[in-house]
């Protein structure tokens, strides 16, 4: 595969971040917490890296809720403002239509600041198939160079939905 011209950059020069992070029934309890502890340390890490971040919550459809996190260096009000969203959660099913339509909204737009985001999906991978009409639009996203990853917090490592995570990622970890 042709690498994209970001995958050459510097960590100081990469793209912001949109992160997405599944905040359904099947996450409840230590899923959730490892995956909120992951989150936070993936925007220290975009901080020193002086990326900006966008973050998603979701579970089913129509629970979706988000945070814009202001640039770099994160005034110490806004990582408290960061704390008390990682503090709320849906408990619902999972739909990935929600987040994934938010996060390809975010990089629309000739000048938008999310146009160069990576995106990244933290869920326990039991998620159905977004749309056709999504995965479409995540195809020509990626064509022109965006890169989506998964972080993949579970205990049960056959859960159903990861080949789907595994198709419409770069990279699943």
């Amino acid at each position: 595969r042709n690498l994209s011209w970001r995958e050459f950059r510097p960590a100081f020069e990469r793209g912001p971040l949109i992160c997405c992070v599944d905040t359904s029934r099947s996450m409840a309890g230590k899923e959730e917490a490892v995956a909120k502890a992951a989150v936070l340390e993936i925007l220290r890490l975009a901080e020193n890296e002086r990326r900006r971040c966008h973050l998603f919550f979701f579970s089913g459809p129509n629970q979706l809720e988000e945070l814009e996190i202001p640039a770099p260096p994160i005034p110490p009000a806004a990582w408290q403002g960061v704390l008390e969203f990682l503090g709320r959660s849906f408990q619902g099913t999972t739909d990935l239509d929600a987040p994934l339509a938010a996060s390809l909204q975010c990089l629309e737009g000739y000048e938008s600041i999310w146009q160069t985001a990576d995106l990244l999906f933290v869920t326990d991978s039991k998620v159905e198939e977004p749309s056709i009409k999504l995965l479409e639009k995540l195809k020509a996203f990626r064509k022109e160079g965006l890169r989506v990853f998964a972080l993949i917090v579970l205990q049960d490592i056959e859960a159903d939905g990861m080949q789907v995570l595994t198709d419409i990622c770069d990279e699943v970890w």
